[in-house]
């Protein structure tokens, strides 16, 4: 009989636990979320802002020295980070929660002054323009390094090919931009396993790759964004930016989407676009509402454009004909964002 009370007992301790406990707590995945995600990096403050899509404000994690790049996975809205002067890569669940976060340790940390990182939407691997080591570094959705692949000069972004997962890798010192397979393991060096090689560029700094397995590069030297096709051929280029530092491919239409912080203008253009042009005599839409866009993300599904204003202090969100839908000033130097639409 006493038995039967213990047993009694804790069992209602543990329905009494359970009840009170949230499934956060449990199983250390965060409450679904009900809204879309917004996430913003605010340099000046040193820290990550998300916001839902009427700007209200839904978390946000300090302590971030200098984070420089941001993107989300959209199978389950976890966030890659890099920070420059942190010298990490974090990853976050939807919730805030930290999963993930590169070896630091003064000068002996594996990643040094990271400024570029794409997450492969096939499988939520990571790809990190480890800027000051001279290389790029694949990371699977676990935080397992996959690839450390060297043989750069101050690369600065990457992006990745949404059909194939190949990446491309804006080497900046060097002025070229080259292509990796998707399927690159272990230690290598660029020249050993690069399909594809495209010279004469003078700072390219912006890349983003497209469905075709070509790619488009802003050269923030040269003040051109390119089209290179998928043999490394030029299909165009666009002339008189000054700073294209922000490159952005619309995975449905195939628009491109070019933010210059200099001229503060964004601009679009068609995926068809060939020859050489001034950008303004071919864009199909130029925004000049941003003193200093740093970054431009498009959500594919309806097409709405969101500007990281980092110069003034304020995300600019626009529908696909350019009116302007709201803007969102409770944020300093956003430098970065991507937005993630709730799947749940």
């Amino acid at each position: 009989m006493v038995r039967f009370y213990i047993i009694t007992a804790f069992v209602i301790a543990l329905v009494l636990l359970l009840g009170c406990t949230s499934d956060w707590e449990r199983t250390g995945n965060p409450p679904l979320p009900e809204v879309n995600l917004l996430w913003v990096l605010d340099q000046y403050n040193q820290r990550i802002v998300v916001f839902d899509d009427a700007g209200g404000r839904v978390f946000e994690q300090t302590g971030f020295p200098k984070p420089m790049s941001v993107d989300v996975y959209a199978a389950d809205g976890s966030a890659w980070i890099c920070d420059y002067y942190g010298n990490y890569v974090r990853k976050y669940n939807y919730g805030g929660g930290l999963l993930f976060q590169s070896y630091v340790e003064g000068y002996e940390s594996f990643l040094k002054q990271p400024t570029g990182l794409d997450v492969n939407q096939n499988d939520g691997s990571c790809w990190v323009a480890d800027r000051n080591h001279d290389r790029v570094v694949k990371f699977n959705a676990d935080g397992d390094t996959e690839a450390v692949v060297s043989g750069y000069n101050f690369p600065w972004s990457v992006s990745l090919d949404p059909t194939s997962g190949d990446c491309w890798v804006a080497d900046e010192m060097n002025g070229v931009v080259v292509r990796l397979p998707a399927d690159v393991s272990g230690d290598v060096n660029t020249n050993a396993i690069e399909t594809l090689r495209v010279t004469g560029f003078e700072n390219p700094r912006a890349v983003a790759g497209d469905a075709s397995g070509g790619c488009w590069v802003g050269d923030v030297g040269a003040g051109t964004v390119t089209a290179v096709r998928n043999n490394g051929g030029v299909a165009a280029t666009l002339t008189g930016f000054d700073n294209p530092g922000s490159v952005f491919v619309d995975s449905v239409t195939g628009d491109i989407y070019v933010a210059d912080a200099a001229l503060g203008v964004v601009a679009r253009f068609s995926s068809a676009t060939t020859g050489d042009n001034a950008y303004g005599e071919v864009a199909n839409l130029i925004i000049e509402d941003a003193d200093g866009p740093a970054s431009v993300w498009v959500e594919p599904s309806t097409g709405v454009i969101y500007i990281g204003d980092q110069t003034g202090d304020k995300i600019l969100i626009y529908d696909n004909a350019g009116g302007l839908l709201r803007e969102i000033t409770d944020i300093n130097d956003p430098v970065a964002l991507a937005y993630w639409v709730n799947i749940y």
